[in-house]
């Protein structure tokens, strides 16, 4: 090798990875915690990175010192100037990454005579905080677009991709690689966006970056991957470990040609370079071994061999400098490359000995066993000789001395278990999951076209087990017995995978059930492999003459829904796709804390940096330190919600007493001792200097310093509640399962809270019949017309000598008042919403600190009702924003005038403000959720508080649910749409993406064999466009001239939508599910609930479904129009005001055939009087309209057979509903079926239960409409 000047030594005291360097003629010696290092850098053994001292362009590693590494726009860049004049290359993308960025690819075209030139593709930044690889890499193309090398590696096609995980990489911080010496500007993750290992991701496919990678490896045959990554594990003096493929189907003679031939070849030239470098490995605990990681196909290297070709495995060493990494990664790719340019003709005759043949053993299991003994490793030993002891870092290096162990080498594996190659391989239709994803990988498959008879063998399951969660999967491990041969009929439809194609190794290997990486494995034919049951997949033993292949484009989608998959209870297959992970905003900053599983970790909007959510650990440890917790009662005790926003304090409750945490001291106190009384709701004071609580309904207050407790109230009972809601005010006023009913004032002096007297309100009891002996639940629930709780506000002062005084609402009778809404404003000042009891009017209250009585700010009133859409937003002007529904129906955003109420709007138009997510004064900027485009989807809107300019920030179409920073800076947005399953992602308030949280990994419903739901809209008589969706059965199954069946699915409420562009749920499935069986579904929002603002809903005041049977009748109309229905079999279901509404159109039209009503209000007299009587109004006042409104009163009139649903302990409609409309049913003579749920309430929850509803609802629809 000529001799050569290394690169970066211009100066006699430079700087590299962090620790300085000085050059000495021709050695490099490194000080700091190294000690005095010589890096053998001599001139006539010297590495060939860079081969002058001009390197233009520069990467980043070379430009900044070795203190940074290039971001995707600076790889792209860099690729981009040295392609543009390199004749040989061509620069092009491979694919996108989940985020949406290139996968950047430089495509380097032979040069030489080679009739077979040899396809090697490097691939760099797999973990993206590894990035040595990915800078040496884009040092080598440009030195070698150049000319700069001594071999311009002519006979081969190379395939460049630096910045494999490209998102990963935008992810930065010096803390992602603990221990690993620089690039000390930070460096990328370990993880893709979705949270994978891509290093894991070779066989199930999950990410965008597998997929196009391996779509790449297809298109251009590559012959050869090279994957360059660094590892930490075992102190060793060595720059640089590698490895080749591991795995017991690579054939013998390759194996023993890498292993004599091309790796000891490599490692010579590394050594000649200046680079000491070994097999991959760690030692053993005694230092009396080395050896490798897995042969699982999982990974690159063996993933490679089972595709009959080869991986390279390069691991730079964390512990050396970042500058060395990067050079010894350049070095070793350019020594491999080399020496395969130098002997394709040798490369080719191995992979050409690759191929299996039906007969051939497969292995499918392996077990790791010695390759060789008295190897030497360099290492180190303590000081007093000692063997080095965990954890390791780069720093420990200097704590260390250099010492040479003699070790068996272990990196070989030997079958455990193999089994004979078939013929071909058929799978079930019903799996097309598993056959798409084989044909991801590229193997060929084809459909059966007829049923044919075949010569077979298989499995029987006779043990499943599944393993620990791994990359969000819970791995199969399964025990078979083998069939014996017969003749069995191969259904049309069903997949055959050949195995004598070039990826017949690959295909036979990933359908073998007892394969370590199998499908099966990998959940792709879940859960179907159980105990007792055939493997869906049959080895087809010899060529049938005839065979009849479908050739296609792609693997049709062929999974049919099935009740079983649908909801049993150990068999439900998750469609949904649901998300894995949850965020939120760390207080006052731009951090985020993530949950994903029981981890959760904190990231930084801007810069992607990520560090785990260490103060949860550090309270668990405090927690465990008290007589009152196990260890394992403090780590569950130790969640988010009980730590507060600045992550200082936590307040958890345990055995129904109080803890609280100090995050500065790290120590917990108990605060309560009371074992039989339990104290809830607890709230810190925004000072942090006390807690106010709930115990037996008195509210109290409990201070920090010294743990003494003051008691705010001491009338609590069972009639008279202090601080805590009653059921029908959480329900129907403050939101389902928030039971507060206290508020701290900014200053923590004071405590507002409610007091709710009971004492007239009637008793209900639900009924628990399962037991012998009946149980009997009994819950205070005011129907329309009774006693509602007498509410009262108080405030109390924290000073220790005033007792709580009432707040004076004389001006609003107790019979007739609900207190809304009560908050405090920045100033001190109280704020009351107050309501009538049928809402529609309300006035909205401040009391100023020294004011004996409230004044009112604004007061409203309506012709229908008044929907509460928000608490006032204060601004530093101290008026406030507030969202209303007056004048015109539609919900609009207003500045309101906090001492003269005087209404400024700043938003108008056909849509509808759904809330304000965010206020940024210092820009003028109040940023709200809505409707903005289209009645069925939810936006992110920017408004201008001075001039009313509105934008919407959220681009894509769908529905978004949004949290932004309380800066105003990021947002984070939960997205999905009808085609669209849910993603988490941050974005920038212009709405630019930043990075995703969470995307989906599963792909089963591309699967599914259904039809996408057609969105459309239905004329109502009077020309309102209804919204609504289609869903049909899949393309092909009907017959030209058939007319289907139709259900429709309603749900009616007042503004609650069923059509919406978002991705679905089970209810959704079922759907799907009915369609494949030859019904078709539609869903359409009547003008009471499609979600248009409260204008159209008002018309169905104090006569509900009448109008919204009107609507409905529109679309039965427009439906028996279509040429795919049958006028004749129409049916309906809903649950809840949907089993209301279906009831009702049961009893009052004669259009459905058959319907289904779920836990239904029979009569708005038996539901609770807040929801009721917003509607209906006093049934004293509207009899006729209680009385028209009701299927009990209209039982006599049912047309067509109706199922009533319902859970017997339903504390929210009561089952008595549907017994009276049973009983009225009876007495008219009328046939119907009812089914009780035991032990469930208003939805069936429980698994089996929830799987035999579904059951019972199919059965019933098919032999009443079928």
């Amino acid at each position: 090798m000529a001799n050569t000047v290394n690169a970066f030594n211009t100066s006699s005291n430079t700087q590299v990875g962090g620790a300085p360097n000085y050059v000495l003629g021709n050695l490099m010696i490194r000080s700091g915690v190294f000690g005095l290092t010589i890096l053998l850098q001599l001139s006539t053994m010297a590495s060939i990175y860079g081969q002058n001292n001009e390197l233009t362009p520069p990467t980043i590693a070379e430009k900044s010192g070795f203190t940074a590494t290039a971001t995707a726009r600076e790889v792209d860049d860099f690729l981009l100037q040295i392609t543009a004049d390199w004749p040989r290359a061509q620069l092009t993308s491979i694919g996108r990454t989940v985020e949406g960025r290139e996968l950047t690819a430089v495509v380097v075209e032979p040069a030489g005579t080679t009739a077979q030139p040899l396809t090697i593709l490097v691939l760099g930044g797999i973990h993206s905080g590894e990035c040595d690889g990915k800078e040496g890499l884009l040092a080598l193309a440009r030195d070698l677009s150049q000319g700069r090398l001594d071999d311009s590696l002519d006979n081969l096609r190379m395939i460049f991709v630096p910045n494999y995980n490209a998102d990963g990489n935008e992810r930065r911080s010096e803390n992602h690689r603990p221990g690993q010496y620089g690039p000390s500007q930070g460096m990328g993750t370990r993880e893709n966006a979705q949270g994978l290992d891509l290093n894991r991701d070779f066989v199930k496919l999950e990410s965008p970056e597998a997929q196009s990678l391996i779509s790449a490896l297809s298109e251009y045959d590559v012959d050869v991957l090279i994957d360059l990554h660094t590892t930490n594990g075992s102190l060793h003096q060595h720059d640089l470990t590698y490895d080749i493929p591991h795995h017991p189907l690579v054939p013998d003679a390759m194996d023993s040609w890498l292993r004599a031939e091309v790796m000891p070849a490599v490692r010579e030239r590394m050594k000649d370079a200046g680079y000491r470098t070994f097999y991959y490995g760690n030692f053993n605990a005694a230092h009396t071994q080395w050896r490798t990681y897995g042969y699982e196909p999982r990974y690159s290297t063996d993933y490679m061999a089972l595709r009959g070709k080869i991986g390279i495995l390069s691991e730079s060493y964390s512990y050396v400098s970042y500058q060395r990494r990067v050079e010894a990664s350049y070095q070793f790719t350019f020594e491999v490359l080399k020496y395969f340019n130098q002997h394709s003709e040798v490369t080719r005759q191995h992979l050409a000995d690759t191929k299996l043949k039906p007969g051939d053993e497969l292995p499918l299991r392996a077990e790791i066993v010695a390759t060789a003994d008295n190897q030497l490793v360099e290492g180190y030993q303590t000081p007093d000789g000692n063997l080095p002891t965990p954890p390791y870092g780069w720093e420990a290096i200097a704590r260390h001395e250099p010492k040479d162990y003699r070790v068996e080498l272990w990196n070989t594996y030997e079958a455990t278990e193999s089994t004979q190659v078939p013929f071909a391989y058929a799978i079930e239709a019903q799996y097309a999951w598993a056959a798409q994803r084989l044909a991801m990988h590229g193997v060929k498959v084809q459909v059966l076209a007829a049923d044919t008879q075949a010569q077979t063998t298989g499995y029987q399951v006779t043990s499943v087990k599944k393993e620990r969660s791994f990359q969000f999967h819970r791995r199969l491990a399964v025990e078979l017995e083998p069939r014996t041969k017969d003749t069995r009929l191969l259904r049309a439809g069903s997949f055959i995978v050949r195995t004598s194609q070039p990826l017949g190794k690959l295909a036979a290997y990933l359908l073998e059930p007892r394969a370590d990486d199998s499908l099966v494995a990998w959940n792709f034919f879940d859960p179907d492999i159980r105990e007792g049951t055939d493997y869906p997949v049959t080895k087809i033993l010899e060529g049938v003459a005839g065979f009849d292949y479908r050739e296609t484009l792609g693997v049709p989608a062929s999974e049919q829904i099935t009740l079983k998959h649908l909801s049993h209870p150990e068999l439900s297959v998750d469609y949904d796709g649901d998300l894995r992970r949850s965020a939120h905003w760390l207080g006052n900053s731009t951090d985020y804390v993530v949950r994903s599983d029981s981890e959760h970790f904190v990231v930084a909007a801007e810069s992607g940096a990520q560090r785990r959510l260490s103060e949860l650990t550090r309270l668990a440890q405090a927690l465990a330190k008290l007589d009152a917790f196990t260890n394992e009662e403090a780590r569950s005790a130790a969640k988010t919600g009980t730590l507060t926003e600045d992550l200082k304090h936590a307040v958890v409750t345990h055995s129904g007493d109080l803890f609280v945490y100090t995050a500065a001291e790290q120590v917990a106190r108990r605060i309560t001792d009371t074992p039989k009384v339990a104290e809830k709701l607890a709230q810190l004071s925004p000072d942090a200097s006390q807690i106010a609580f709930v115990a037996e309904n008195d509210l109290w207050v409990v201070r920090l310093s010294d743990a003494s407790t003051t008691r705010i109230t001491n009338n609590g009972s069972t009639e008279q509640l202090n601080g805590i809601l009653d059921w029908v005010y959480q329900e129907e006023l403050y939101g389902r399962g928030n039971f507060k009913a206290f508020w701290w004032s900014p200053d923590s002096t004071q405590l507002a809270f409610l007091r709710l007297d009971q004492t007239h309100v009637d008793r209900y009891q639900v009924a628990d019949s399962i037991s012998y002996k009946r149980t009997l639940e009994e819950t205070r629930y005011p129907k329309a017309g009774d006693a509602l709780p007498n509410v009262s506000l108080w405030l109390a002062s924290l000073d220790g000598e005033s007792t709580p005084r009432e707040v004076d609402l004389s001006d609003f009778p107790a019979e007739d008042r609900l207190i809304s809404r009560v908050s405090w404003s920045p100033d001190g000042n109280l704020w009351i919403l107050v309501q009538n009891r049928v809402q529609n009017q309300q006035s909205l209250l401040r009391l100023a600190t020294s004011a004996d009585k409230p004044v009112t700010v604004v007061r409203q009133e309506s012709d229908g009702w008044l929907e509460i859409r928000s608490e006032p937003h204060f601004l530093d002007s101290g008026d406030f924003l507030w969202l209303c529904d007056l004048p015109d129906g539609r919900t609009h955003l207003f500045r309101i005038d906090a001492k003269t109420g005087k209404q400024q709007p700043l938003t108008s138009g056909d849509w509808d403000v759904a809330s304000i997510a965010g206020v940024k004064e210092s820009t003028g900027m109040v940023y709200v959720t809505g409707n903005f485009d289209q009645p069925t989807e939810n936006h992110l809107v920017s408004v201008d508080i001075q001039t009313g300019k509105m934008q919407r920030l959220t681009s894509l179409s769908g529905t978004h649910s949004v949290k932004l920073d309380h800066s105003c800076q990021y947002f984070i947005d939960r997205f999905s749409s009808l085609t669209q399953p849910p993603e988490l992602a941050v974005f920038s308030i212009q709405g630019d993406l930043v990075r995703h949280i969470d995307a989906p990994t599963s792909n089963r419903h591309a699967a599914l064999a259904i039809r996408q739901p057609i969105a459309t809209t239905i004329p109502a008589d009077d020309g309102l466009p209804l919204q609504s969706l289609i869903l049909l059965p899949p393309a092909g199954t009907r017959a030209p001239d058939e007319k289907l069946p139709v259900l429709f699915f309603v749900y009616g409420g007042p503004q609650a939508p069923t059509v919406k562009n978002a991705w679905a749920g089970r209810n959704y499935w079922w759907h799907q599910m009915l369609c494949s069986r030859g019904f078709a579904v539609v869903l359409c929002d009547n003008r009471s609930s499609r979600g248009r603002g409260v204008k159209d809903t008002w018309t169905i005041r104090g006569d509900l479904a009448r109008v919204e049977l009107q609507d409905l009748e529109s679309a039965v109309k427009w439906v028996r129009q279509q040429d795919w229905a049958d006028p004749d079999r129409l049916g309906i279901w809903g649950w809840s005001y949907g089993g209301y509404f279906s009831a009702y159109a049961m009893t009052h039209s004669s259009h459905f055939k058959a319907g289904v009503a779920g836990a239904p209000v029979t009569d708005w007299r038996n539901y609770d009087a807040i929801y009721t009587e917003r509607y209906m109004g006093l049934p004293q006042e509207n009899e006729a309209g209680y009385d028209s409104s009701s299927v009990v009163k209209a039982a006599a009139n049912l047309s067509g057979r109706l199922m009533i649903i319902h859970g017997e302990r339903d504390d929210n409609v009561h089952m008595s509903n549907s017994l009276q409309l049973a009983y009225e049913l009876q007495k008219a003579g009328k046939t119907f079926d009812l089914m009780i749920y035991p032990k469930n309430r208003h939805g069936i929850t429980n698994p089996s239960q929830r799987h035999h509803l579904h059951k019972t609802m199919t059965e019933f629809f098919e032999r009443n409409l079928k």
